[in-house]
Order: C-alpha cells, then structure tokens, then sequence
C-alpha cells in the first residue's frame, strides 16, 4: 500500500505531531507566565515597599489624607495619588476595614518590610 494513495493514514500520522507541538507551546508559555508573575511578586515583596522606609509615618499621612478626601485631585501634584495607588495596591484595604486600621496595618507592614 503506497502512503501517497492512502490520506487517511497520513493524516492520522501528522495530527499527533500537531498536539505535541500545541502541547509544548502551551508548557512553554505557562513557564514564561509563571516566571513573570513570580518575578513580579518578588519585587512587590521585596522592593516595592522597601522605598518608603524613609518616613514611613509621612507616607501613611499623605494616604490616609487621599483616602479621606473627596475631591480626587486638585490638580496641582499628581504624585502623593501615585504613592497612594501603589501602597493600596502592594497592601489592598481589607473590605469592612476603616481607614485609621487600614494606616496602623499599613505602617506596620511597612516596617515588617524595612527591618
């Protein structure tokens, strides 16, 4: 029997090849994503807090001001919400918990960090 004359044959031969590499582009990238997200949670824990060691209690202030206030930007400095942003992002704010908790666990997060 020729293989040229029989396609059933050749097709059943070229989808498994086919799997095999869909499985290992698959494997590969899981790998990729899975070195990514650990890079990322590396450097969430152990750098991104670490840059506010200088004064952490002014930092706290300067949150707990933006999550206390109701006017989102005054426009005049956008950094003190970029500092804010990224503490509750590193640190989110539990559901139910208020602001004056949400700075104490904060701060204390903080200090964890620096020592």
């Amino acid at each position: 029997m020729n293989l040229a004359q029989d396609p059933d044959s050749v097709r059943s031969r070229s989808t498994g090849k086919g799997f095999l590499g869909l499985f290992v582009m698959f494997a590969v990238t899981a790998l990729i994503l899975r070195f990514v997200f650990s890079s990322a949670e590396y450097y969430g824990d152990q750098v991104g807090l670490a840059r506010y060691c200088g004064d952490p209690v002014a930092t706290i202030d300067r949150v707990k001001m933006i999550l206390a206030s109701d006017i989102p930007s005054d426009g005049n400095e956008r950094r003190p919400y970029i500092v804010a942003a990224k503490l509750l992002y590193l640190v989110p704010q539990l559901h139910d918990e208020t602001i004056e908790a949400y700075s104490v666990r904060l701060l204390e997060e903080i200090e964890e960090r620096c020592r």
